[in-house]
């Protein structure tokens, strides 16, 4: 690909879709995962459905495990599980209690290590 001619902007967009959508989520939120800054529990989030809807999840040392797909409220609003496409494709749950959400960063970290999250039935 040729993207000398293009304006900066129209280069970003033509590298950046040539990127497969995992790709580029891997390496943009491996990218922001660096030391936590203030991290909110899950389950004490307000409107936790458009608040972490697609965000990623990452290990307390900042390695991806996958990103946020839906969240199942209880009757007062607040979070109770989070499912999660893992790096291997598989759709899981996490509690909300083992998950915290790092606004500044814009992602959630979980207390699971990645083989953890692995090992979590795969929800159909």
């Amino acid at each position: 690909m040729t993207i000398r001619n293009l304006p900066f902007a129209a280069a970003v967009a033509a590298i950046v879709g040539t990127l497969s959508p995992s790709v580029f989520l891997a390496e943009t939120a491996t990218a922001r995962a660096a030391p936590t800054s203030a991290v909110t529990p899950v389950n004490k989030i307000d409107h936790p459905a458009i608040v972490l809807a697609r965000l990623p999840v990452h290990t307390a040392e900042g390695q991806l495990i996958g990103v946020v797909e839906t969240i199942v409220t209880g009757s007062d609003g607040h979070a109770l599980v989070v499912t999660v496409i893992n790096r291997l494709n598989k759709t899981v749950g996490i509690q909300a209690d083992k998950l915290g959400f790092d606004a500044g960063r814009r992602l959630l970290v979980a207390n699971l290590t990645p083989a953890e999250v692995n090992a979590l039935p795969h929800l159909t």
